[in-house]
Parts: C-alpha cells; sequence; structure tokens
C-alpha cells in the first residue's frame, strides 16, 4: 500500500513538472485574450490596409471593401472604433502589425509559409492569385528570359519575389 501511495506522489510531481515545462509553449496561453483585452481596453481597432476595390476604398467619402466590412464589424463585436491605416504596399503592411503601429492586416494577402513564422493567419474568406499585367498594346512577354529589368517590375514585399529571385538564379544566370 505504501509502494502504492510512493507512485502516486511521483507520478503527480511529474505531471506538475511537465505542466511547468510545457506551459509557456502553448501558443493560446494568455496571447489571444491580452491581445484582444489590449484592444478593448485603447477603445480602437486598428488596421492597416492597402487601398484597392476589393479590400478598401473610398468613394465620395463612403468607405467600402470586403476587408473593410469585415473590419468593421469585428471592431463592432469588440466594442470598439476601428481606425484603418492605408499603406503603399505589402512591406509597410507588416512594418506596421511589426512596430505595433496595427493589430491586423486586412489586404488579401496570399498565403507565404515563410510568413507563418512569425506571423498568424486568419482564415481564408476568399482567394487572391498574382497575375502578370502588362500595358495594352505592348508585346506581352513569354517568359522571364525575354524580358528586361527596365520592363518588369514588382512590387516591394510580395509573395512571389523570392521564388523569382530564385528562378532568376537557377535558370536564367547571367
Amino acid at each position: 500500500m505504501k509502494k502504492l501511495k510512493i507512485n502516486y506522489l511521483f507520478i503527480g510531481i511529474l505531471t506538475l513538472l511537465l505542466a511547468a515545462a510545457l506551459w509557456p509553449s502553448i501558443p493560446w496561453f494568455g496571447k489571444t485574450e491580452n491581445h484582444i483585452a489590449a484592444i478593448q481596453a485603447r477603445g480602437v481597432l486598428r488596421v492597416s490596409t492597402i487601398d484597392s476595390p476589393l479590400t478598401y476604398s473610398v468613394i465620395n467619402g463612403k468607405k467600402y471593401g470586403l476587408d473593410y466590412e469585415l473590419a468593421q464589424q469585428f471592431a463592432n463585436y469588440l466594442g470598439v472604433k476601428l481606425k484603418v491605416t492605408v499603406r503603399q504596399n505589402i512591406s509597410q503592411l507588416f512594418d506596421d502589425l511589426d512596430n505595433g503601429n496595427a493589430d491586423l492586416l486586412a489586404a488579401g494577402l496570399v498565403y507565404d509559409s515563410a510568413r507563418v513564422k512569425n506571423y498568424q493567419p486568419g482564415p481564408m474568406y476568399y482567394s487572391v492569385s498574382q497575375q502578370l499585367v502588362y500595358r495594352v498594346g505592348q508585346y506581352l512577354t513569354r517568359s522571364l528570359a525575354t524580358g528586361n529589368e527596365n520592363q518588369d517590375t514588382i512590387a516591394p514585399g510580395l509573395f512571389g519575389v523570392n521564388e523569382l529571385e530564385r528562378l532568376k538564379v537557377t535558370k536564367f544566370p547571367g
């Protein structure tokens, strides 16, 4: 009987030590509640976005856009005001998040496995893709090999920049 009590005591102590060791690595440990509580205490949900018809735009003084509407509903749910900051490119959006100037980003961002290491994406509610855009009446580049550096422009911070740089080095050196 005494051996049985010692085993239960040993298992209990081992369980407590294991829980204490793993507690900080549990991703839900207080971060979400603290972040939402901070937003509610501040009274403002800060959202950074890019001006586009789908995400956010202002027409005749009225704000439109799917991402804007969702952010406004979330702010209403939290009982706070919404502050939208429009940025010029994706790099500036992530700078806002890194510097604590935004609580979330709403800009039709493309899923990027490299970003998941530092940021937590929300659920996908629509799909976006990168597109090649060229001027009507101009020659359409058929491959990366036929383009020149004056012709091809890529906005900084876009999802495909790393992939294009890799292709440039591996398939089109020189």
